[in-house]
This record gives structure tokens, C-alpha cells and sequence, in this order.
């Protein structure tokens, strides 16, 4: 909906001389996602000392800015930038760093969200022992 401007107006006789219909915001966008097959899964499951990227590349005009939040915290500005840098590196990830990642994509007409949910158990090892000399026991165990 754009708003009406009304000029000349003369408050006495209240006679109106032009309406013109004008954007709210003249030559803008609000943000949009740019492929959204390039995001991952909303659901990434993860084991310790992986590495992964999330992405939430998105246009609009002005050009957005993306801020990341992890579990509703914002992260560091190491993470924010304006534009270029649409990727979040998850580096030699801890069961710890798992957790509900946001992007949040924004401009001044408006923003939207992303939420990955990163689940990172830990890494699986086996325990074999010799039962006698005709049998093995494996067990399978994740360390926490």
C-alpha cells in the first residue's frame, strides 16, 4: 500500500489542488534468500572434529546484513559481516558446539530467518576383547 501525499492544501477552505500516490520506499527490496538449494538440511547431525558450513545467501535492496546467533545469543562479530560473506565455518566441532543456529538477514525494509539445528555426538570407538581363544566381544561406545 503506498501512502497518499496531499500538497497545496489551504486549511480555510480546505481545497486540495494534486494527490500523488508515492512509495514508502523508493527503489527497495526486502531481503530474500538467494538459493535456497544451497542451504543445507535444517537438521545437520555431526561427530566431533567435523567441519561444516551454513549458509543463508540472500539479496535485497540495500544490500543486506546477516548477523548468526547461537541459541538465541548473538555471535561474535567474527561472524556478522555485511553481504559478501554468507557462510558460517563450524570448525573441528565439540558435542558442545551443538545447538540451534539462526541467521538473521536483514535490511532496512525488512528481515528474515534461517534455523539450522546442529546435533554433534561423539566420536565412536570399538572395544574388542578375546573370549577364549574362539571368540570376540565388540563393543561399540561413543565418548562424551
Amino acid at each position: 500500500m503506498k501512502p497518499i501525499v496531499v500538497t497545496g492544501v489551504k486549511l480555510k477552505t480546505l481545497q486540495c489542488c494534486t494527490v500523488e500516490s508515492v512509495p514508502l520506499f523508493q527503489n527497495t527490496e526486502l531481503p530474500s534468500f538467494v538459493n535456497m538449494h544451497s542451504m543445507k538440511d535444517q537438521y545437520l547431525q555431526l561427530v566431533e572434529g567435523d567441519t561444516t558450513q551454513l549458509s543463508c545467501q540472500a539479496s535485497g535492496k540495500p544490500k543486506p546484513e546477516i548477523r548468526w546467533f547461537k541459541d538465541g545469543d548473538e555471535l561474535s562479530s567474527d561472524y556478522n559481516s555485511v553481504g559478501s560473506n554468507w557462510l558460517l565455518t563450524l570448525s573441528d566441532m565439540a558435542v558442545s558446539d551443538g545447538g540451534r543456529y539462526m541467521c538473521n538477514v536483514f535490511n532496512r525494509v525488512g528481515s528474515l530467518n534461517y534455523t539450522y539445528i546442529v546435533k554433534v555426538t561423539g566420536m565412536y570407538f570399538l572395544i574388542c576383547t578375546s573370549l577364549m581363544t574362539t571368540f570376540w566381544l565388540c563393543i561399540v561406545c561413543t565418548q562424551f
